[in-house]
């Protein structure tokens, strides 16, 4: 199978794997959140909240795993495979027992008083956090595997954990509602025994097919340094973005209170629901690019990162267009009431996602380059620097808007940096960018938007007259974006995938 081919039918396993457990995920909260009740699902959350604070060290670390183990794949050389993954072994085993020991320490302070649970019920709560600090560490430890069968593109064994894990899920939120034990209990105890079961499952997928890449022993502190430095820096640039998304929650709180609150989170339950179609898209690009790199072929790895960005921002469009020209009427489909301000709000952060998504395989090229300090720092303060600026303005009486607007510019600059970066530290030409991303992506997005505007503003905004809106939208968009957008290698790509789709539909 050719690299095209291979994305393509890696990024429509992705999505299949995306479509199937959102849809089962959104039931299964129903039914956990009747059999739980209010108060028990709620201790639940809380409790996962805290585990979920130390999420960005996950991310990161396995970023790092993904980057030295696939750069090495691109050698095609087993020993630098071997040596690879057991150096990011040996962290990810030390950072799960550092994590587990740290979070048990806190437990014993967090349900004394800080944490807001009935007294009843804080037996129950301390039970499921510390199984939650078990599966941390599991969790953490297996992620050197589950990255090597990544490497290795075969997105279909990680789609069907992912897909099993959430069948699994929906089976115990049936089971939990019908069990006479603790419900909180046994639904602590059954998802950590799920994490176990996935844990089980890279293991003897890995040990079975890629035994001879896979190392343990030999444990040598000095080895660590390379990864242990990577992964820093790449824990730096998660920081930076958890910082100024919580920071705008915290700073609009501040200044306006919990319903500007609702209106912003709103925003970014719809913003996030659009990065992950996006993301697809660069996960399944993104061993390529480290390959690419690996083996010397520089040209491939910045043509592969910038057709990530385009795919990925292209798909995205799909939807992200139509909504900011109809945000209203969707949110008012969508909720029975809407706070105020969310439709702006809306507009304003799916702009500032677009921008992100349309330099994020950049980071994955300059992640595989490994020159990673500088456009960590640059990338970080970039984001950060949203928070002051907009803080500022708010202090001085501008509105909620444009602290929004702010973060929405900030997000464009941070963009805008990653190519700086990459320019500046590995000599890619300004042009290549601008003329292969920018200039071929504005056209399509602003015609399809101008076209939806002049629509909406003579169409009756019932049901038929939305449906004929996007649709005209969204077939401006798809030709102009085939006609002008796309490269001849994207075409090919976007062709792999709609064979292969219709090869398996028609069986």
């Amino acid at each position: 199978m050719d690299n095209s081919s291979r994305v393509a039918v890696n990024t429509i396993i992705l999505y299949t794997r995306l479509v199937i457990t959102a849809l089962i995920a959104l039931y299964s909260v129903r039914i956990i959140l009747a059999a739980l009740g209010a108060e028990d699902y709620g201790i639940y959350n809380v409790v996962a909240g805290v585990i979920a604070m130390l999420g960005f060290l996950k991310t990161s670390l396995s970023s790092t795993t993904i980057r030295f183990i696939s750069v090495n794949q691109g050698t095609h050389d087993v020993a630098k495979v071997r040596d690879a993954f057991r150096k990011c072994y040996h962290l990810h085993f030390i950072m799960g027992l550092l994590l587990s020991i740290i979070l048990a320490i806190v437990g014993l302070f967090l349900f004394d008083g800080f944490l807001n649970i009935p007294e009843n019920r804080v037996h129950s709560a301390k039970i499921v956090y510390y199984f939650m600090c078990c599966t941390v560490f599991l969790s953490v430890v297996v992620t050197p595997f589950s990255a090597l069968i990544i490497s290795h593109e075969k997105f279909i064994y990680t789609a069907f954990i992912s897909v099993l894990d959430a069948v699994l899920k929906l089976g115990i939120a049936f089971y939990i509602t019908y069990t006479s034990h603790d419900k909180l209990i046994a639904y602590g105890l059954l998802m950590a025994l799920v994490t176990v079961l996935n844990v089980v499952l890279y293991l003897i997928y890995v040990l079975k097919n890629y035994r001879d890449e896979v190392e343990v022993s030999n444990f040598s502190v000095k080895g660590l340094g390379e990864v242990t430095q990577f992964a820093g820096w790449t824990m730096l640039v998660t920081v930076g973005f958890t910082l100024s998304r919580q920071g705008f929650v915290i700073l609009l709180n501040k200044f306006f209170g919990a319903i500007v609150n609702a209106a912003y989170a709103l925003a970014g339950q719809i913003e996030g629901y659009l990065d992950m179609i996006a993301s697809t898209v660069g996960a399944a690009i993104k061993p390529q690019i480290m390959k690419s790199y690996g083996e010397g072929d520089l040209n491939r790895m910045f043509r592969l990162s910038f057709t990530s960005g385009k795919i990925g921002v292209s798909m995205m469009c799909l939807l992200a267009l139509p909504m900011i020209v109809l945000m209203p009427d969707i949110l008012d489909l969508w909720l029975k009431e809407i706070p105020e301000g969310t439709v702006l709000f809306a507009r304003l952060i799916i702009v500032a996602c677009m921008a992100n998504q349309l330099t994020a395989g950049v980071s994955n090229a300059n992640s595989a380059i490994g020159k990673i300090k500088v456009f960590s720092i640059v990338v970080s303060v970039s984001r950060t620097l949203a928070l002051p600026v907009a803080w500022v303005f708010l202090r001085l009486g501008y509105s909620a808007y444009v602290a929004v607007g702010i973060y929405a510019v900030f997000e464009v600059i941070t963009s805008l940096c990653r190519v700086v970066v990459l320019v500046k530290q590995n000599g890619l030409n300004y042009n290549l960018f601008f003329r292969d991303v920018f200039f071929r992506m504005a056209p399509p997005v602003l015609v399809s938007l101008l076209v939806g505007v002049i629509l909406a503003r003579f169409i009756h905004h019932n049901l038929i007259g939305l449906c004929i809106i996007t649709v005209t939208m969204l077939v401006a968009y798809i030709a102009l974006m085939y006609l002008m957008g796309l490269s001849e290698y994207e075409k090919d790509i976007i062709k792999g995938m709609i064979g292969k789709f219709k090869s398996r539909f028609k069986k």
